[in-house]
């Protein structure tokens, strides 16, 4: 006879624990085997004898880069120190170089350049830190803020109105904007025209834009009397939405995406059947209620595109939006209680544009699905999407498709 006993309930949630421990760690695996082959971009990499090498550029962590070649084989893996410079399609290369870093040892980096001058700057290839190329040498040192005093006093020189003070230079604190300013004037002293700042022409990132499509199946929970777009919503309701839309989206070679759109978007909701309240003991009539509501929706994205590319790859986002109500109209209807008769209007009411309601809006949610390549600048996304709004109770699953255009 099985056992029904509080060991038996034991046993069963640790099996079932167990169970899904195995479920997140197939998931887990699964997820990183694919991440392993990260999604890369149309580029070319520039070996040391000057050949340019065509293909698709994937960057790794520690600075590494993977080449897919155009002319076939199996994925080639650069060191910086291994070749000249790597790019994507039709932009500038991304170069190697020699960088002191802030402990005192050299390492061969990938920069992007910052400014370029009599003294320039750069950044590493994933855009963070900050590096000073002095006019004397070809080597370029990190700068913190332990060290930068130092660095542009030393290196900085023969330029005597570079500080207003002696006291200046300590006085001012280690920022990006600070430093890339003390630079510009400094080159400014010798006459070497206005420094080349770096523009979306030397940047790391694809831009791309598109339009897209979806549909979702909306669920409100909702309690007596609450507020719902600015309109009384009396009981659960559950409904559809439909929107159409522009985005900008920006990829990088890490398989890094963002995305920003603007789209408008219909929503019809229609409650189940309710009884007036206060309810009477023996009620005469029940109620329903149906909103169609009008937005423009703001949303932004940042997730990231996995797998091999140039093929149908897998990518997932996590976003943010609000929304701008146009119009909201509710028509509340009813029957008597009981009765298989169809409703008839009792009234309406309506409301738009107000804080509140737009404000109620916001929600976050996530995107997951499969990105097609058409072409090298044409893609398509499929992919299934969930919204779970802040301010009122009320969810979303829906459908998606969407197309980019990649400028390069």
């Amino acid at each position: 006879m099985p056992s029904t006993g509080p060991d038996h309930h034991v046993r069963a949630f640790l099996l079932s624990f167990l169970h899904m421990q195995r479920l997140y760690f197939l998931l887990f695996f699964l997820i990183t085997t694919i991440a392993a082959q990260a999604q890369g971009l149309p580029g070319y990499v520039i070996t040391p004898a000057g050949d340019s090498v065509l293909g698709w550029v994937a960057e790794k962590p520690h600075g590494r880069i993977h080449l897919y070649s155009s002319a076939g084989g199996g994925v080639q893996t650069f060191q910086a120190s291994q070749v000249k410079a790597y790019g994507l399609l039709k932009q500038p290369a991304i170069r190697s170089r020699v960088v002191r870093m802030a402990s005192g040892s050299d390492s061969v980096c990938f920069v992007l350049p910052n400014q370029v001058g009599r003294v320039s700057s750069y950044s590493f290839a994933n855009e963070t830190g900050l590096l000073l190329q002095p006019a004397t040498t070809d080597t370029l040192y990190q700068l913190t803020a332990f060290n930068w005093h130092l660095l542009f006093t030393r290196y900085l020189t023969e330029c005597s109105t570079l500080f207003s003070s002696d006291t200046e230079l300590l006085d001012t604190r280690f920022t990006f904007s600070n430093t890339e300013q003390i630079i510009q004037r400094y080159n400014r002293c010798f006459n070497t025209g206005t420094p080349h700042i770096r523009s979306d022409e030397n940047s790391p990132w694809r831009h791309g834009l598109g339009f897209r499509l979806g549909a979702q199946r909306l669920m409100l929970q909702n309690t007596l009397s609450k507020q719902f777009l600015g309109l009384d919503m009396q009981a659960d309701g559950a409904g559809w939405s439909q929107l159409i839309g522009f985005e900008w989206t920006a990829v990088r070679a890490n398989g890094l995406q963002v995305n920003l759109s603007g789209s408008y978007a219909h929503w019809s909701i229609t409650t189940g059947n309710y009884l007036p309240q206060p309810v009477s003991s023996q009620p005469t009539i029940e109620l329903e209620q149906q909103t169609e509501a009008h937005f423009l929706h703001l949303s932004a994205a940042v997730g990231k595109r996995l797998g091999r590319p140039s093929r149908p790859h897998f990518y997932v986002v996590g976003a943010l939006g609000s929304g701008y109500l146009l119009q909201a109209t509710s028509t509340q209807r009813q029957r008597p209680a009981g009765s298989s008769l169809p409703f008839q209007r009792l009234g309406t009411s309506s409301a738009k544009g107000s804080p509140d309601p737009s404000f109620g809006t916001t929600h976050i949610g996530a995107e997951a699905g499969w990105i097609v390549p058409l072409d090298i600048r044409h893609e398509l996304r499929l992919a299934a999407t969930y919204q779970k709004y802040i301010f009122f109770n009320m969810q979303a699953v829906g459908a998606q498709v969407a197309y980019t255009w990649f400028r390069k």
